[in-house]
């Protein structure tokens, strides 16, 4: 038997908790022809962005199951409804997002999983890292490990 790899070490992501997740408001312009909303980083994205990403899906649709070891994600749902449970091991969080004019910022550190509520749904991903496969916890043992907090 193959020995796991060994995880990158980020202890500000050992440490943190679901009260560590925050929502976010940004700028909204209503217009008759369309509404702008409005982003910038350090004012309504805590930080630089480095990638974006979209994920179209539908009802039903489980996505996420990971966590990030260094990355840090602000999720805005672009159209329908989904529910977000965020976990850091010990504690679990849901909330629902389903306004334009609201984000949640996942930081590292925390298993995150997307429950797709309506047909169809679009999550918008703001991320603070360029993609890298290696900083990904797809176990949820492993997780529970990196945390260390004893496997249920």
């Amino acid at each position: 038997m193959t020995a796991a790899p060994a995880l990158k070490l980020n202890p500000a992501a050992v440490t943190r908790t679901v009260a560590d997740i925050r929502r976010y408001g940004y700028q909204r312009v209503d217009d008759p022809d369309g509404d702008l909303l409005i982003m910038e980083s350090g004012k309504h994205v805590p930080y630089p962005v480095a990638r974006v990403f979209v994920v179209d899906a539908h009802k039903r649709a489980i996505r996420g199951r990971h966590a990030h070891i260094t990355c840090n994600q602000l999720l805005i749902c672009l159209q329908g409804r989904l529910r977000v449970t965020c976990d850091d091991g010990r504690e679990r969080h849901e909330t629902v997002l389903d306004k334009h004019s609201e984000a949640l910022l996942m930081p590292s550190g925390i298993w995150g999983e997307q429950d797709y509520l309506e047909n169809p749904t679009m999550l918008m991903v703001l991320c603070d890292e360029p993609f890298d496969a290696s900083e990904y916890i797809r176990d949820y043992d492993t997780f529970l490990r990196f945390k260390g907090v004893a496997a249920r």
